[in-house]
C-alpha cells in the first residue's frame, strides 16, 4: 500500500472507493511493564458471528430475528459480527476475510452462528432447532466470559478530517497476563453497523435495510491476513504488552457512530489452524 495515499492523482481514484487504503503506521512496539504497562482490562468477551447472505431469504427472516435476540441478550458479554462470505446466497458486502473464516468453519447452510468463532449448530435433516442453536451460543458466551483471560486488547481510536477525509487513526495494546507459549495473533477489524442493502426474506425487501454490524475489512495492510499479524512466539512471559498503530481513510459523510474496531486474539496450531483466545472492541 503506497503511502502517498493522498497525494497527485491518488485523490481522484479514492473518490470513487467506499473505503480507502489501510496501512500499518508502525511495527509494533514490546515490553514488560514499564512504560508499555499501559491499562488492558483482564476480561474475557467473546464474539457472536452471523454467517449470512443479502439474498439468503432465512437471513432476513428466523436469522434475522435470532441475531437480534442474540445481541439483545449478549450485550455486555460479546461482540457482533455479520459475515458475508462468497457463496450461493452472496450478494452485498462481501469480504475475502468472511470467505476464509467460512471455508474454515466448513460452512454449509445459510444462516449460521458461530460463538467463540466455532458454529453452534442443531441441525438435522429435518430442519434447524432454532431455539436450541440460540441456547448454544448463549452458553458458550456465558462459558468464556467466566474465563480468566489469558490475554486482553485495549484499543485507543482517533477520527482526524485530512484532506477532505477522515483519518481514523487506531492504536492497540495487547497484554498477556499470563506466561504462556505458542503463536498468538491479533486482528483489528473495522465493523460497520446499520449498513444499507437489500435483505431477502426481511419485511422491507426489495427496499434497502439496515444490516447489523457488518464486517468491512482489516485495517492490517496486507489483506491475506485475514487471521491477524503475530504479536507474540515462542516463550511469553506475564505481563507482556504489544502496541501496533493502524489508519485508514473514510468519507467525510461517513456516520462516525456506526463504525467500530474488533480486535481478536487467535493462537495458531501446529496444523496451520486458528484458535479464538479473547476479543476487544469499542462497538456500542
Amino acid at each position: 500500500m503506497k503511502k502517498q495515499l493522498l497525494k497527485g492523482v491518488a485523490v481522484v481514484a479514492l473518490a470513487s472507493l467506499t473505503l480507502a487504503g489501510c496501512k500499518k503506521e508502525s511495527s509494533e512496539n514490546t515490553g514488560n511493564g514499564g512504560g508499555n504497562d499501559i491499562a488492558v482490562a483482564r476480561v474475557s468477551r467473546s464474539v457472536v458471528n452471523k454467517v449470512t447472505g443479502s439474498a439468503c431469504p432465512p437471513c432476513g427472516g428466523w436469522g434475522w430475528t435470532a441475531f437480534e435476540e442474540l445481541i439483545n441478550t449478549n450485550k455486555g458479554k460479546a461482540y457482533f459480527v455479520g459475515t458475508y462470505s462468497q457463496n450461493f446466497v452472496a450478494k452485498d458486502f462481501i469480504t475475502n476475510i468472511a470467505t476464509t473464516w467460512d471455508k474454515a468453519w466448513g460452512i454449509t447452510g445459510y444462516p449460521t452462528f458461530c460463538a467463540s468463532f466455532t458454529p453452534q449448530l442443531s441441525r438435522t435433516s429435518s430442519g434447524v432447532n432454532v431455539t436450541k442453536e440460540k441456547e448454544m451460543v448463549n452458553t458458550e458466551v456465558s462459558a468464556h466470559a467466566a474465563k480468566a483471560a489469558l490475554a486482553n486488547t485495549a484499543i485507543s481510536t482517533e477520527w482526524v478530517e485530512e484532506a477532505g477525509w477522515y483519518k481514523l487513526k487506531v492504536k492497540t495494546h495487547t497484554k498477556f497476563f499470563e506466561s504462556t507459549t505458542g503463536d498468538y495473533t491479533l486482528g483489528v477489524f473495522l465493523i460497520k453497523d446499520k449498513d444499507k442493502a437489500p435483505q431477502s426474506g426481511h419485511s422491507s425487501y426489495p427496499n434497502a435495510t439496515e444490516h447489523h454490524y457488518v464486517l468491512k475489512q482489516s485495517m492490517d495492510e496486507i489483506a491475506e491476513k485475514n487471521w491477524g499479524d503475530v504479536i507474540a512466539s515462542g516463550t511469553i512471559d506475564a505481563n507482556k504488552v504489544v502496541t501496533k498503530e493502524f489508519s485508514t481513510y473514510l468519507p467525510i459523510d461517513t456516520e462516525k457512530a456506526n463504525w467500530s474496531v474488533l480486535c481478536v486474539i487467535f493462537k495458531k496450531g501446529t496444523d496451520g489452524k486458528y484458535t479464538f483466545v479473547n476479543a476487544a472492541s469499542d462497538q456500542k
